[in-house]
């Protein structure tokens, strides 16, 4: 059944501590801090509103000086979707659009189709996306996250290793790589809340393993649409380079 007065809200979770690229949602890049790339690229999209969510002052405050909306949130989080989880208690929405912090290009025709995949399907609590774009190199690289579905899109298993494993390549199947953002309702953040870190998770470092684990349902949206995460200075390197040559903006 297609929702069709529905309230979405997009989230930034945001640390300034960073183990290997510290620092990084503050970095500059082209005369704006990283976050505030993110920041633009969400707010261009159909969500009803944005919100910077930090446990950093200094980030609230530069969040602040831009025009975001802003939520000091509690130090006690060990990820994104923990923040999101604090949010989501206190401001109602009927989705909930996790947005890396450190996606300068992430593009919002992605948001988009979150917004709309929660829309026409109010049976998934918890919606994310893949592309068709993984390479050997991205098939082979622990680095890059892979996920299977079945024949209505919902995942299967997510995972760093290569899957599905090819016994032979004669088949028309396409590996699916898988972008990371995520759009959760209210009762899929209480899901998470609840359920504490699961087995797969812990193994693989993919807290979208805990959903799975415990029987709910993650449904993944096809998208053409790339985005480069930030994690090192070679990746910020490149991404300077890709906005410097179209004027800071995409």
């Amino acid at each position: 059944m297609e929702v069709i007065n529905l309230k979405s809200i997009g989230v930034i979770p945001a640390r300034i501590e960073s183990s290997r690229l510290p620092r990084k949602v503050l970095l500059d890049i082209c005369g704006k801090p990283m976050i505030q790339h993110v920041w633009e690229k969400a707010i261009s999209s159909d969500l009803d509103d944005v919100i910077i969510a930090s446990d950093s002052q200094e980030v609230i405050e530069t969040a602040k000086n831009f025009g975001a909306n802003v939520y000091l949130t509690s130090q006690d989080h060990q990820s994104g979707t923990s923040r999101l989880v604090e949010l989501s208690e206190n401001i109602k929405s009927d989705l909930y659009i996790n947005i890396q912090g450190d996606e300068p290009l992430i593009s919002p025709y992605i948001i988009n189709e979150l917004i709309q995949a929660r829309k026409s399907c109010d049976s998934r609590k918890v919606f994310t996306a893949a592309n068709q774009n993984c390479t050997d190199e991205d098939y082979l690289s622990p680095y890059v996250v892979k996920v299977v579905t079945d024949n209505i899109m919902d995942a299967l298993y997510f995972s760093r290793a290569p899957i599905p494993y090819f016994r032979n390549r004669t088949g028309s199947i396409r590996p699916l790589k898988h972008i990371g953002i995520y759009g959760y309702t209210y009762e899929g953040l209480q899901c998470y809340k609840s359920s504490g870190p699961s087995l797969l998770e812990e193994a693989e470092s993919l807290e979208q393993l805990r959903f799975l684990e415990n029987g709910e349902k993650i449904r993944v949206i096809l998208t053409q649409y790339e985005s480069i995460g930030v994690d090192t200075k070679e990746d910020l390197t490149r991404v300077r380079q890709i906005l410097g040559s179209i004027g800071g903006n995409l």
